[in-house]
């Protein structure tokens, strides 16, 4: 995982001196997302997001204490957000706590699945679904105690717990 500050001019945001590694997945496999293994390495990363986009943060220096006025640190203070997210699908599902790409539910802007909707171009029909609703799923998903009780969240809702819901 690896972060880059986008206000940056793309000289600096490209080189490799100016990004930010949040954390690495170690081993010669993927986590698996069926457990959502991959949860704890973004724990401590949404924590820093969190308070730095509630409450912010204060450098030492900025660029405008570096003005014609005397330096006082820590004068300003910054607040997070999260621009694009660039990953792909495989990796973006599970990351999001979506059912994977092989799931029946495969859209998470309406409730289609599988062979119901197969091949129909209705979709003025088609019912949509709502972030209600999957942050419904997530919690029972988080909360649920066994695995067959997780099986069964995730084919109703077509999502688990991430920790990037924190974030909304």
């Amino acid at each position: 995982m690896s972060v880059t500050v986008l206000n940056f001019p793309p000289e600096m945001r490209d080189n490799y001196g100016f990004q930010f590694i949040p954390g690495i997945i170690p081993g010669f496999h993927e986590p698996d997302s069926k457990e959502a293994e991959h949860q704890h390495f973004l724990k401590p990363f949404v924590d820093e997001l969190v308070v730095g986009y509630k409450q912010g943060v204060s450098f030492y220096a900025s660029h405008a204490s570096h003005s014609s006025d005397p330096h006082i640190p820590y004068s300003r203070v910054h607040k997070f957000a999260v621009g694009p997210v660039v990953m792909d699908f495989k990796a973006a599902r599970p990351f999001g706590g979506l059912s994977d790409i092989n799931s029946r539910l495969y859209c998470i802007y309406c409730k289609v699945w599988h062979l119901f909707y197969h091949l129909r171009t209705d979709f003025e029909a088609w019912v949509w679904n709502d972030d209600k609703r999957l942050r419904e799923g997530a919690q029972k998903w988080r909360c649920a105690e066994s695995e067959a009780e997780r099986k069964t969240v995730l084919e109703t809702f077509g999502t688990r717990y991430s920790e990037l819901w924190r974030l909304s």
